[in-house]
């Protein structure tokens, strides 16, 4: 990836900070663990008068003395639209921007992903969805944020086959095998809550192996597998292979 789109999807994600945190939308956050989520179909303009607010829950100790994630947090209801809109696409294109191949134009990629966005709210039923899950737009996209365990937003989608995929940026990576177990919970508590029956994590296998390593050799024991990625071998190339892999990511599977 060219340090330009690097430079320009920091911006983003400063954007996003701001927006959570300046208590204008939520109320703001320091040092919580949260997840905030919402419907693409917030991005339908004919459906403007039924946006549903954005889902924000708290991961927090409930009176059972268990931690779990609680819907406490309500958000803003004053919150213009064009803010509100403006971070939705800056969530979208954070998270699917995770898989653009290298060195493609940024402009074109957003305009592609737009066109992908127009064809899911578009044709819903007559869509085919992508037997390469990780393909398909989601149908809610999420935040999580967890100061406990991991430094850095963790950007997330649900897609229609009820799988929750997880991006993990890669300074968290050691953080995340530190703490993995405690980790995996709230990400399959995550999943339960947005009522997915799998997740998918996705870790850069370009990473210092050392580390990935270490969850790898332990992966029977928690009930994960090793995904295969997608064969871009077999076919004449498409648009979406010329612009989105996931051959640079280990992608490890666990039922929720």
């Amino acid at each position: 990836m060219s340090d330009s789109v690097e430079d320009t999807l920091r911006t983003k994600e400063s954007k996003i900070i701001n927006f959570l945190t300046s208590g204008a939308s939520i109320g703001g956050f320091i040092d919580e663990s949260i997840s905030v989520s919402f419907p693409i179909r917030n991005l339908i303009k004919k459906q403007v008068n039924e946006i549903v607010p954005l889902q924000v829950c708290r991961y927090s100790m409930t009176p059972n003395g268990f931690r779990d994630w609680c819907a406490d947090i309500d958000p803003k209801s004053d919150v213009p639209m064009n803010q509100l809109v403006e971070f939705y696409w800056d969530v979208i294109l954070l998270m699917e921007s995770k898989f653009m191949v290298e060195n493609v134009d940024f402009l074109q990629f957003r305009k592609y992903l737009i066109d992908r966005f127009n064809r899911k709210v578009n044709y819903a039923k007559s869509a085919v969805p992508s037997l390469s899950f990780w393909r398909n737009i989601g149908d809610y996209y999420n935040l999580l944020y967890l100061p406990d365990f991991l430094n850095n937003l963790i950007y997330c989608k649900v897609t229609s086959d009820v799988i929750l995929h997880i991006t993990i940026q890669d300074t968290d990576i050691p953080n995340l095998v530190n703490h993995f177990k405690d980790v995996l919970l709230i990400f399959l508590e995550f999943a339960d809550l947005v009522k997915c029956t799998k997740i998918r994590l996705y870790l850069n296998k370009n990473f210092n192996f050392i580390y990935l390593n270490k969850i790898l050799k332990n992966l029977n024991w928690i009930s994960g597998k090793v995904v295969k990625n997608e064969n871009r071998d077999d076919n004449i190339p498409t648009i979406d292979d010329l612009m989105c892999s996931d051959e640079n990511f280990i992608i490890l599977e666990f039922d929720a």
